[in-house]
């Protein structure tokens, strides 16, 4: 009789490590990404922010902040950009962002806004949208992004991706817990 409860603890302890071994950890926090000495460059004209349709390029892209996850990545790490981003199109080049081990891979559709304000305030252009970050070690995890510039002869710009807390692991979770007690119930009969 004792053999078999240390059979059944030792074969419960097995199945929870492999359960807690095959589920990796979310990506928290948020990256934000900026220029280095300028380089944006887009297709239209630069006193009009309705006639933008395209980001040509994002100049020299470099992490700013970063919190959670992400701080892992260090302030003035380069950032490589997935270019063109042809928002109105839409043609997306993915990912459309890596800094250190962290990707951001684009879902469309994009949201956006465009500002034509009277001068001397800059016009401004804000792009927005769903999509997947992932890195080796964690789970991919769904985030939002927001992209905005300034315009009118200057152009600076800002990035931000943020991973969204609270959102569904698609069940992930739930059937390695089903697993897990399917395993201990096939157990409790073997030895039975």
């Amino acid at each position: 009789m004792k053999k078999n409860i240390i059979k059944t603890l030792a074969s419960a302890a097995m199945v929870f490590g492999v359960v807690t071994s095959l589920h990796a950890i979310p990506i928290t926090g948020s990256i934000s990404i900026g220029t280095a000495g300028g380089g944006l460059d887009w297709t239209g004209d630069t006193t009009d922010v309705n006639t933008i349709t395209k980001i040509i390029s994002f100049g020299n892209a470099e992490v700013t902040a970063r919190t959670g996850s992400f701080t892992s990545v260090a302030n003035g790490t380069p950032v490589t950009m997935g270019q063109p981003l042809d928002f109105v199109t839409p043609v997306i080049v993915n990912p459309l962002w890596t800094a250190g081990p962290f990707t951001f891979t684009l879902a469309p559709p994009i949201g956006i806004s465009r500002i034509n304000n009277a001068d001397p305030i800059p016009d401004t252009l804000r792009l927005s949208g769903m999509g997947t970050i992932a890195a080796a070690g964690f789970d991919s995890t769904v985030g939002g992004w927001t992209w905005s510039g300034e315009l009118n002869g200057v152009s600076t710009f800002t990035f931000s991706s943020t991973t969204i807390p609270g959102v569904p692991d698609g069940g992930t979770t739930v059937a390695l817990l089903g697993a897990a007690l399917s395993g201990l119930g096939l157990l409790r009969r073997k030895l039975a």
